[in-house]
């Protein structure tokens, strides 16, 4: 990812963290090729939602898919991003 994508992900990490549900987005991810099975059984391993959420950013922001550009087609698809936030 590229500097500035890191920088979004900085500034929206309170909001995501406050936000977004892992119990449904990390299986999504995991059929967009975004996360592995390691990487979702790790996540789904701690016990708050917001510490879940936090752990998935690191390991987007670690990896080489672009995240974000899943993410905004997330948003762009009003039905999905009410699916997968509070």
């Amino acid at each position: 990812m590229s500097f500035c994508m890191f920088q979004v992900l900085d500034k929206l990490r309170h909001f995501l963290c406050d936000n977004l549900q892992p119990e449904r987005i990390i299986p999504w991810l995991q059929t967009k090729d975004v996360l592995s099975t390691d990487d979702c059984e790790y996540i789904r391993s701690f016990p708050t939602t917001k510490r879940k959420v936090d752990v998935l950013l690191d390991i987007v922001k670690s990896g080489k898919v672009d995240f974000l550009t899943h993410l905004l087609a997330i948003g762009i698809n009003a039905n999905l991003l009410g699916f997968f936030c509070i």
